[in-house]
C-alpha cells in the first residue's frame, strides 16, 4: 500500500489570480483550457507524489466543468 504524500503543493498564486479573475462567462468559454492547466498541475503532482490543495474556487470550477462536458 502506497504511504500518502506529505508534501502540499498549492496550485501557483499566478495561475490562480488568472483563475479568479475570470467571469462565469469567461470561464464557461475557456473550461477546456482550464481543465488540461488543472489537470496538468495534478499529473505533475502524482507524477511527484506530491498532494495538491485545491481551494474552494477551484472546486467549483471543475463541478462547473464537469457539469457542462455531461
Amino acid at each position: 500500500m502506497n504511504s500518502p504524500p506529505t508534501q502540499v503543493h498549492s496550485i501557483s498564486p499566478i495561475l490562480a489570480s488568472q483563475l479568479t479573475c475570470l467571469s462565469r462567462e469567461e470561464f464557461s468559454l475557456n473550461h477546456h483550457r482550464i481543465k488540461k492547466i488543472l489537470n496538468n498541475a495534478l499529473s505533475e503532482a502524482e507524477n511527484n507524489s506530491v498532494s495538491i490543495e485545491i481551494n474552494d474556487y477551484f472546486k467549483k470550477g471543475l463541478t462547473f466543468i464537469s457539469q457542462k462536458e455531461h
